[in-house]
């Protein structure tokens, strides 16, 4: 019975745009629109709302019988008590049931079919409407789509009922419908008479060509063709669920669902505008770091080059000590009271000037290293300390006029987490105490990473340091075995030559053995800082893939959604 109310193409325009603001709720959601879900949850329930009619008479004018034969269906109860004042609002259940609302209201749900597409507001006498009248004018008259008064074709004549019906003309403009239901009780005069009164009292209260009609509900089930019931149907399906009222509404929901739309729009173009600026931040951070790391190298290339300045003065330094002491006299006179003093012998000289070599190339580089390492870390924090600031900046700057949840929202938290990455990484003096200068030169590189900065100096030192004890130590080992023997002096021009091939053979080892290992740190170093930028560089991605995502999904809800609403304007002016 209800595809006999309600127009088929009606339903099929609902029911595609239902599932097209569906869709629309669904977008809301991914882009955290909390405001414009609340519209397109609005819209939907407004949509797939039930048709309300309300039905208003005198007792005992077959209201309920008149419904029931409407609709079809056994829906609200005949013949009720006539002393009772309560509004029964019977809607669609999965089980009945009744729920007590107020003390003048009460909803009832039934298990129909037909009640997923209807709810009726069934009202008890029209002396009870008017004395409670603002139950049903404020909640459910200006909800309603049809207003149905029912008569009794034998006197339609109740005061109130008239009454009551210049409170809903007057104030709502809701759509009315007469029926003269009992048609079969009432002699051909009582009709024509009647008929002509109802028309004239409803034109008196400025409703413009009132729309009548005579009814028979008792013989619906027996004989309807006589009932009056069918004239009744077909009037609402064509002008009122299948008129332009409802086609307007329609095209009301479909007009708003593309606003909400629009407004997604706006938003993703904002979220597109922050984003192009995170990239650019993005790009920003990585030229930075590799400017630093490429200033980083160079300030050890200038170290290794002080380094191998001092390797080169002190070694060279060293060849004249061993060069002069190669001379006969030196040599003889060291070898005559090295029979009596051990001290004064060949090898104490070696031991001498290499010891001294050490210890003066060891001092000029532990202040070479100092310097070095302070410059590397100056330099690197002033481009740390800086691009802190810009991501600070880049923190409060908004990420458009609408953010989304999913992944715009996480942005400043993402932000945050790598400027605390970034601090840990300037400070992290729990570090600098839990290892010793001789732990470091033990440790996988890795392992010291998160301190650089404050161990920076040492690690430095202890790499420097170690690569010069091996240098040194190899030339005091093979000066040591080329004074050991005899006849130095003839063999002086050799040796001396020997000595300074193995010095420079140590020093070009030295340059590379520094460069080799302070390179190591210093890749380290920027790998481990470039690593703290992981986070934010994630969030760019994930939050350009879905923008991406988000725009595809609103373009083809947009397409559909115009392709409904032309095809709903093209008939919108048909009769449905």
């Amino acid at each position: 019975m209800t595809n006999e109310l309600l127009h088929q193409h009606f339903l099929e325009r609902r029911s595609i745009l239902s599932g097209l603001v569906s869709e629309l709720i669904d977008l809301t959601s991914e882009t955290d629109r909390a405001d414009l879900k609340e519209t397109a949850i609005g819209l939907l329930a407004n949509l797939n709302e039930p048709f309300l009619f309300v039905v208003v008479g005198e007792v005992k004018t077959g209201k309920s019988s008149f419904v029931n034969a409407l609709l079809g269906s056994d829906i609200c109860p005949v013949a009720p008590d006539p002393c009772t004042d309560r509004i029964q609002m019977i809607m669609y259940g999965v089980q009945e049931s009744e729920n007590e609302i107020s003390p003048h209201l009460k909803h009832i749900y039934m298990p129909n079919e037909i009640l997923r597409d209807i709810a009726i507001v069934d009202t008890p006498g029209i002396d009870s409407i008017i004395e409670h009248h603002q139950e049903i004018t404020e909640r459910f008259i200006p909800r309603s789509d049809l207003v149905l008064f029912v008569f009794s074709a034998i006197n339609p004549y109740s005061k109130s009922a008239w009454d009551f019906l210049e409170l809903v003309s007057d104030e709502w403009k809701r759509k009315l419908l007469f029926v003269l239901n009992q048609a079969d009780l009432a002699s051909e005069k009582q009709i024509e008479v009647n008929t002509t009164q109802v028309r004239q009292q409803a034109i008196k209260r400025n409703i413009k060509e009132p729309k009548l009609f005579l009814t028979a509900a008792a013989l619906e089930k027996n004989d309807p063709e006589h009932s009056g019931i069918k004239d009744v149907r077909a009037y609402i399906r064509d002008m009122i669920t299948g008129g332009r009222h409802h086609a307007r509404k329609i095209e009301s929901v479909a007009e708003s669902a593309m606003h909400v739309l629009q407004a997604i729009v706006v938003g993703l173009k904002d979220q597109f505008g922050a984003l192009e600026q995170d990239r650019k931040e993005v790009e920003s951070i990585k030229k930075r770091l590799k400017s630093a790391q490429k200033s980083s190298r160079r300030e050890v290339e200038a170290l290794i080059a002080r380094v191998s300045g001092a390797y080169v003065r002190l070694s060279g330094r060293l060849l004249d000590d061993f060069e002069s002491e190669l001379g006969f006299h030196r040599m003889v006179s060291r070898s005559m009271s090295g029979l009596f003093k051990r001290k004064n012998s060949p090898e104490s000289f070696i031991t001498e000037i290499n010891t001294r070599f050490e210890e003066d190339l060891s001092r000029e580089v532990e202040a070479i290293t100092r310097q070095g390492a302070d410059h590397v870390s100056e330099a690197l924090v002033e481009a740390l300390r800086m691009l802190i600031e810009e991501l600070r900046s880049s923190r409060n700057r908004t990420s458009g006029r609408i953010d989304l949840a999913a992944v715009g929202k996480q942005r400043e938290h993402v932000i945050e987490e790598v400027i605390s990455r970034l601090r840990t990484f300037l400070t992290q003096d729990d570090i600098s105490t839990r290892f010793h200068p001789s732990d470091i030169s033990k440790m996988d590189p890795k392992a010291a990473m998160g301190g650089v900065l404050v161990l920076l100096g040492t690690v430095f030192a202890v790499s420097i340091q170690s690569a010069v004890v091996d240098i040194t130590g190899g030339v005091v080992a093979a000066s040591g075995m080329l004074m050991a023997g005899s006849a130095l002096v003839w063999n002086r021009p050799r040796l001396v030559r020997k000595v300074r091939t193995r010095l420079s053979e140590e020093g070009v080892r030295l340059e590379e053995e520094l460069r080799e290992r302070l390179a190591s740190q210093i890749d380290f170093i920027f790998r481990d800082l470039k690593s703290r930028f992981t986070p934010f560089y994630q969030n760019v991605e994930e939050r350009g893939e879905k923008l991406v995502a988000l725009q595809g999904a609103e373009e083809n809800l947009s397409q559909r959604l115009r392709d409904a609403m032309r095809t709903f304007h093209e008939t919108s002016n048909e009769k449905l």
